[in-house]
C-alpha cells in the first residue's frame, strides 16, 4: 500500500489524532529557522509517528538565497531526526510569490543537505562551503562561496515585503509593510553589492569553465535586489519625479534581461505574475494609478 504523506506541522498541533490515521503515515514535519528547534519533531515521536524532518535551501522569497540560513537550519533538523528517529530527510525548495531565485542557486543548499545528512558532525559552515568551493565549482582557492554568500544579506526590502506593500489593500496596510525597512540599510547595502559583485567576478575566473555562467545569473538577480532596495527608499523617505522616473525605467529594462535569463531554463509558468508586479511598481513610480488585474 501507498504510505500516506502529511505535513506533520498540522498534525502536531493536535497529537492525539495520529491514532487515527491509517498506519502506514508518514508526517513531513517541516521548520525553517537557522535554529529550528526540537518542539513539533518530539511531540510527534512521543505518540510514534513515522515522519521526515523537512529543512529547506532558503532560496524562496529571495533573490539571492540566505546560504547561511539553509545550511544551520538543515544542520539542525538532521541533529533531530537523528535524535527522534526520524526514517530521513527532506530537503525543500519552495516558490513563494513565483520563484525568483534562478534553479541553479539552490545547489550548494542541496550539496548542505547531503553533506549533513550523511555526516551531521561536520557542522563547520566555511569548511563545508570551502568543499562547495572546490569539489562542485571547481575552484582550488576554496574560496568561491564566500563571494556567493557575501551577496545574500543584501536584500533590504525582501521580496516578500515587495510583493505585499504593493498588493495592500490601503494605506494603512501598505505601512505593515514598510515600517520596519531602513533606508540607511538600504544605501548601506546597494553601495556593499557592487562591491561583492565584482569580488564575485574576479572569483569567478578559479571556477571551472562550466560554471562560469553562474555570475550572470547572480549579476542580474543582484540588480532587481538593488533596484528593490532602492524603490524601498523612494516609498519610505520620497524622491522627485524625475529619480522615480529613472528608477521605472531602470526596473523595466532589468525586467527583460530577467525574462530573458528566466526563458533559458524555465518554461514561463508564474513569470506573468512577476511582471504584472513589475507593472505595478513601473505605474507607482511614474504616479500612476495602480492596476492589480
Amino acid at each position: 500500500m501507498t504510505s500516506l504523506k502529511l505535513c506533520g506541522v498540522f498534525v502536531y498541533r493536535q497529537p492525539e489524532t495520529y491514532e487515527k490515521l491509517p498506519k502506514e503515515t508518514i508526517c513531513l514535519n517541516w521548520g525553517y529557522m537557522p535554529e529550528q528547534d526540537e518542539e513539533q519533531i518530539k511531540i510527534l515521536a512521543d505518540v510514534g509517528a513515522t515522519q521526515y524532518t523537512c529543512p529547506g535551501v532558503c532560496t524562496w522569497n529571495r533573490w539571492i538565497p540566505l546560504f547561511k540560513n539553509a545550511f544551520y537550519n538543515i544542520n539542525a533538523m538532521t541533529r533531530h531526526a537523528l535524535k527522534y528517529n526520524a526514517i530521513g530527510l527532506l530537503n525543500t525548495d519552495w516558490g513563494d510569490y513565483a520563484h525568483i531565485s534562478h534553479p541553479s542557486f539552490s545547489v550548494p543548499g542541496i550539496i548542505y543537505g547531503a553533506a549533513l545528512a550523511w555526516n551531521n558532525s561536520v557542522s563547520d559552515f566555511d569548511a563545508v562551503n570551502e568543499g562547495v568551493s572546490t569539489l562542485y565549482y571547481g575552484d582550488k582557492t576554496g574560496k568561491f562561496m564566500e563571494r556567493l554568500i557575501e551577496l545574500s544579506e543584501l536584500e533590504v526590502f525582501d521580496w516578500y515585503h515587495t510583493v505585499r506593500w504593493i498588493e495592500a489593500k490601503d494605506s494603512s496596510e501598505k505601512e505593515e509593510f514598510i515600517k520596519d525597512f531602513s533606508v540607511e540599510a538600504a544605501e548601506k547595502a546597494i553601495e556593499q553589492m557592487a562591491k561583492a559583485l565584482s569580488r564575485l567576478k574576479a572569483a569567478t575566473i578559479n571556477v571551472e569553465p562550466e560554471h562560469r555562467k553562474i555570475l550572470h545569473y547572480y549579476e542580474v538577480n543582484a540588480e532587481g535586489a538593488k533596484i528593490f532596495n532602492r524603490i524601498g527608499i523612494c516609498i519610505k523617505q520620497g524622491a522627485d519625479k524625475e529619480e522615480k522616473y529613472e528608477l521605472a525605467e531602470q526596473l523595466e529594462k532589468w525586467f527583460y534581461n530577467y525574462s530573458l535569463m528566466w526563458r533559458k531554463v524555465s518554461k514561463e509558468g508564474t513569470l506573468h505574475n512577476l511582471r504584472n508586479l513589475v507593472i505595478m511598481y513601473a505605474d507607482f513610480l511614474r504616479d500612476r494609478e495602480i492596476n492589480k488585474n
